[in-house]
């Protein structure tokens, strides 16, 4: 075009003015949100001129109308083509950052914000202070994606089964985690399987593994009880390294400190390998005693428990005086700890007997030691006679029931609970029906701990449920090949 004369408006070429028509024909349609128009428009503007500084703009509307009508393939398009034919274009930046936006590409978010601010653009309005928090938005959420991606690689790690020795002092035996899922596990130690609360932070150096377990009380509530740990693997991921609370007396529902640091020499590290526990001595030989009783009916197994449980209790009533008592507060210190562990022993057997016969072995036992039911055979009456005497002995029953002489009528189901669940039930029902003053709420069992979760200031040795928390001394796990 001919420069205009001098004094006269310059003339806009045909081609610009057309564009910028279509261009405002798009807007009128943009702001009654006439999407699919304001589209066509913009498409014919765009078309009508070749000039980046016009073009550019006109692409970038034409993505607000694209991302408006959620078709972000087509917004990013436009978005991407008007800053790269007009880089000088701010709003073509902002347009390009919000369609990332909505399509939760972060890091293309980020980095298409920090490459805006790189070039010293001017934004107009408000467009530079939402170009910086959405950068930070992006920057969070960056950093959210990294650490889910993490704590997804570092769970199959972790995922199964592990399992490692309890120290001698604390019962002996094996201990198993069996992690399900990012938020559960399931712990299975002497005396107790359950399933447990799992928490991990992978951002931490070395490593979070929060595990919150349900505490019974004699209220009926339980209390959430947290243990704090630390956790890393060796190379291969073959050992777990698990560094349990430093506090070595605990109340259930305070708090616990977190390590600092996985001290191999404290009595609160542990080392967990790969795979299930393996089955104990003891625990191998309850295994054949029910083999023995296959196929022989229900009865040889209820007498054969009998008579694994009244041996087992016998011998330690006669060796140790063995009894399930909380022990005094002026006893010394050795004292009790040897009081928890033979009572921890105990009910870790008590455990496997459960385990291995099943619920209904259990409840027909439990019945016929409380009288419920009649012995099926002289035999039968003479074994569970010998059993509920070591009960009595053990503290486990009160001799006050006296056994059935006639079989209960027929409507009388047999109970299909876990034996061990009835240990010390008689004495929990008397402490219901007392009518002295309103309960506490204290932490309380179902099962052969209850004594020793009453008891409660020492939970490494108390609780039946997660020695693993604290380890042992060195030498156990030397001995144990740890």
């Amino acid at each position: 075009a001919e420069p205009a004369p001098e004094g006269q408006p310059t003339q806009i070429p045909a081609d610009v003015k057309a564009a910028i028509d279509f261009k405002n024909q798009g807007n009128e349609q943009l702001k009654k949100k006439n999407l699919k128009e304001a589209i066509a428009s913009y498409t014919k503007g765009i078309e009508a001129c070749s000039k980046p500084e016009i073009r550019g703009p006109i692409l970038g509307n034409r993505s607000q109308a694209h991302r408006r009508l959620r078709d972000f393939k087509n917004a990013l398009a436009d978005a991407n083509e008007a800053v790269q034919i007009f880089p000088n274009y701010a709003r073509g930046h902002v347009r390009k950052a919000y369609v990332l936006r909505e399509m939760k590409e972060w890091k293309d978010c980020k980095t298409a914000i920090e490459d805006a601010f790189s070039l010293g653009l001017e934004f107009k309005d408000d467009d530079e202070r939402n170009m910086k928090a959405l950068l930070s938005k992006s920057a969070k959420f960056i950093k959210q994606a990294e650490t889910a991606e993490r704590l997804a690689l570092i769970f199959s790690k972790l995922k199964g089964k592990w399992n490692g020795a309890v120290p001698e002092e604390l019962g002996g035996g094996s201990q198993e985690l069996d992690f399900k899922s990012e938020t559960e596990v399931i712990l299975t130690v002497p005396a107790k399987q359950l399933s447990a609360r799992l928490k991990l932070d992978v951002t931490q150096e070395p490593m979070w593994l929060d595990i919150t377990i349900p505490i019974p009380t004699n209220t009926g509530q339980t209390i959430e009880h947290m243990m704090p740990h630390l956790f890393e693997f060796n190379e291969d991921f073959t050992d777990l390294h698990l560094m349990g609370p430093p506090d070595q007396g605990l109340q259930p529902g305070f708090p616990l400190r977190r390590p600092d640091s996985i001290d191999k020499e404290s009595k609160s590290y542990v080392l967990m390998k790969r795979g299930a526990a393996a089955a104990t001595p003891e625990e191998k030989e309850v295994e054949m005693a029910v083999e023995e009783t296959k196929g022989k009916g229900e009865d040889a197994r209820v007498l054969k428990y009998c008579q694994l449980m009244s041996k087992k209790l016998g011998d330690a009533i006669r060796e140790t005086g063995f009894k399930f008592e909380e022990p005094k507060a002026h006893w010394p210190e050795e004292d009790i700890k040897r009081k928890y562990t033979s009572m921890l022993r105990m009910s870790q057997y008590i455990y496997v007997l459960d385990k291995h016969f099943g619920q209904t072995t259990c409840g027909e036992v439990n019945n016929l030691v409380k009288g419920l039911k009649v012995a099926s055979s002289p035999e039968m009456r003479e074994a569970v006679d010998e059993l509920r005497k070591h009960m009595i002995a053990a503290g486990m029953h009160k001799p006050s029931e006296q056994p059935a002489q006639t079989a209960p009528p027929a409507t009388n189901a047999p109970s299909t609970e876990n034996f061990q669940d009835h240990l010390f039930s008689d004495k929990q029902t008397e402490v219901k029906e007392s009518k002295s003053s309103a309960p506490k709420s204290e932490p309380r069992g179902m099962n052969a701990l209850t004594l020793v979760l009453l008891g409660a200031a020492t939970a490494s040795a108390i609780m039946g449920l997660a020695y693993f928390l604290f380890g042992g001394s060195r030498k156990s796990r030397k001995e144990n090949k740890y």
